[in-house]
């Protein structure tokens, strides 16, 4: 396989292994690379952990935060900023912390109460952590190996700014309002950035068509795409143009395969524009392009496709429940050169079925 196939693959690759973690009981380390997706911190309200890999393709604000601090009063601004940006994949994390002038004694019901009452925080919050020396959270050592002793905290309010790459961009200190100019353009700037792309030079030369030939310029990933399609809704329509594995394939007729988009899987069908694509698909990379909407399946539908996928009556039987997903109704598939072609007498006895 070429290379970019091989880039292809290794991306996906990293994306599943994310997806298969199982969160550790205290804040720690996913893995070894540069991003910042593979930290987790423990969540202020309890519950489920917060890995930075849950916002991946979003843009996030870390910071950590105190109650009983002159800089206190950023809470206000710093939600300002989150409900001005969050629409577009903005979030804001923030990490309370004692390190300074033990400027953060409560518990975390308190905490949570404070920044509740007074300033209507919304965006999610960690519980309590240390951002400096050796009992700091890993990130705070990592983001410290990156910007060096400069770019660490000095004192509350710290502000570290990550791209929808999950890479580091920039950081701002404890002084820097969340309303000032510098950090506004910094976080319209890194939401502003294009998405990932794939070289399209030569590139139809590595793969074999399904419907209508892609052009393959600006092709979107998955987690482009599921950001892109994040605040869709009933009604809403998108063209959409993307790489993703292939999940599950109809094993009836080829008419219909599955691929995830961020964290969830979506329908890709092929049936309205009268090709199929092979059953021995599932694994393979893919570029899709198309029509996105959301769509409510219902669970006619759901067992349907069930069946279709070779489920068992017991399997099938126990689909009772409707389910709201992104659908996409493709016009053409590109899928690796080496994929066998669908002969002419299979397609037309798919399409009697």
């Amino acid at each position: 396989m070429m290379y970019i196939t091989k880039l292809l693959f290794t991306y996906v690759t990293v994306i599943l292994s994310v997806t298969v973690f199982v969160y550790p009981t205290m804040a720690e380390v996913k893995e070894e690379s540069n991003s910042m997706g593979r930290f987790v911190f423990e969540r202020l309200s309890g519950g489920d952990h917060i890995s930075l890999s849950d916002f991946d393709g979003q843009v996030i604000m870390v910071v950590n935060t105190a109650s009983k601090c002159g800089l206190t009063g950023q809470y206000e601004s710093l939600e300002q900023l989150y409900q001005t940006y969050k629409d577009r994949g903005f979030v804001i994390l923030g990490v309370p912390s004692n390190d300074f002038g033990e400027q953060e004694p409560g518990n975390d019901a308190e905490i949570a109460q404070f920044c509740k009452l007074n300033f209507g925080v919304s965006f999610p919050m960690t519980t309590k952590y240390s951002v400096r020396g050796r009992d700091a959270h890993p990130f705070y050592n990592s983001a410290q190996k990156i910007f060096g002793i400069s770019g660490s905290p000095k004192w509350n309010f710290h502000k570290y700014l990550i791209g929808r790459d999950q890479q580091l961009i920039d950081y701002f200190h404890s002084t820097t309002a969340p309303d000032a100019k510098r950090l506004i353009k910094a976080v319209e700037d890194a939401l502003s950035a294009k998405p990932k792309t794939i070289a399209s030079e030569n590139i139809t030369r590595e793969f074999r068509v399904f419907g209508a030939p892609v052009e393959v310029a600006e092709v979107m990933t998955a987690d482009d795409l599921a950001t892109k399609t994040k605040t869709m809704k009933p009604g809403d329509t998108t063209a959409v143009k993307f790489t993703s594995t292939v999940n599950a394939v109809c094993q009836k007729k080829g008419c219909w395969m599955k691929v995830t988009l961020g964290e969830k899987e979506s329908m890709v069908r092929f049936k309205d524009y009268g090709f199929f694509v092979p059953k021995d698909i599932v694994g393979q990379q893919a570029i899709i392009e198309g029509i996105a909407f959301i769509e409510e399946v219902s669970v006619n539908a759901l067992r349907h496709y069930a069946e279709d996928d070779g489920k068992s009556a017991k399997e099938i039987a126990m689909i009772t429940e409707s389910e709201k997903t992104l659908a996409i109704v493709s016009t053409g598939v590109l899928l690796p050169q080496e994929t066998e072609p669908i002969k002419a007498a299979e397609k037309e006895s798919n399409s009697k079925k």
